[in-house]
Parts: C-alpha cells; sequence; structure tokens
C-alpha cells in the first residue's frame, strides 16, 4: 500500500478504516479531501481500542 509521494486525481472523501496513532497520519490522510477550495469528507471507523 502506498500512502505517500504519489500523485492521485483530487479525492472528496477519505475513508479512514484502519485509524492512524498518529496526528500527523491522520492529517496527511484527510488533507486528500477538499483540496484547492473543494469540498471533502473525512470518514473514520474507529474501534473501543482505537480511544
Amino acid at each position: 500500500l502506498i500512502t505517500r509521494g504519489i500523485d492521485v486525481d483530487p479525492v472528496n472523501v477519505v475513508i479512514n478504516f484502519d485509524f492512524p496513532r498518529m496526528a500527523e497520519t491522520y492529517l496527511h490522510r484527510i488533507g486528500r479531501s477538499g483540496r484547492f477550495g473543494h469540498f471533502g469528507i473525512a470518514i473514520n471507523f474507529v474501534t473501543y481500542e482505537d480511544r
């Protein structure tokens, strides 16, 4: 799975089913949505252990 360093078309929805432990990683992921003034949504699936 490639997580950084690739150029992708604009994304308007990011779904986190494996919630990142580090805030920097989370912000990097959700930053893929809503770029360049477009609306974006982040959907997070979390478990009790993700707290």
